[in-house]
């Protein structure tokens, strides 16, 4: 009996994730964001160098919060990869924000899943100055930035941005 009422449990909060999830109405950009413009911030790279945010501006930036750990970054990875891999070339910018502990899961997890985007990581994880500065709950945790840094929407998957993504770039596809 117990473990039938378990199964409930667990099969009725799988339904009502999957309900909240698959709106695919991007969220607006925080509003108590200051003018929506996007927190800058400087974190280390894959080669240990530093790198800002501001280094992009006057591109469309996709941040993606992910880790390594994370089942369902995984599984939105493979759509991230394709929205940089169809509109690279049309001026968007993906910089994958990794909340990891460890940089050597983090590397991996990298090269396991393929992501040829830029990346960057905050070993703060949860405890860190960017995840609060941009609202992160939980990942996946994607945020688009226009060409002058503001804050266009915010979303958990690729579905959610695809049409604002594809209005900041003109593209129509």
């Amino acid at each position: 009996m117990l473990l039938n009422s378990a199964k409930y449990i667990l099969l009725s909060l799988l339904l009502l994730f999957y309900s909240c999830a698959t709106n695919n109405d991007p969220t607006p950009a925080p509003p108590d964001t200051p003018a929506g413009m996007a927190p800058d911030f400087t974190l280390k790279t894959v080669d240990n160098q530093e790198f800002t945010l501001s280094q992009l501006k006057g591109k469309v930036v996709l941040l993606d919060f992910w880790a390594s750990w994370c089942g369902f970054c995984e599984a939105e990875n493979p759509y991230v990869v394709a929205a940089y891999d169809a509109y690279h070339d049309y001026g968007l910018e993906v910089v994958g924000v990794s909340i990891d502990k460890n940089p050597e899961s983090w590397k991996n997890g990298i090269a396991k899943q393929g992501l040829g985007f830029f990346h960057v990581i905050d070993t703060l994880a949860w405890d860190s100055e960017v995840v609060a500065d941009y609202k992160v709950k939980r990942i996946p945790h994607l945020v688009l930035i226009d060409r002058e840094g503001k804050i266009v929407a915010v979303a958990d998957n690729m579905v959610k941005l695809k049409l604002p993504l594809m209005e900041l770039l003109n593209v129509v596809k």
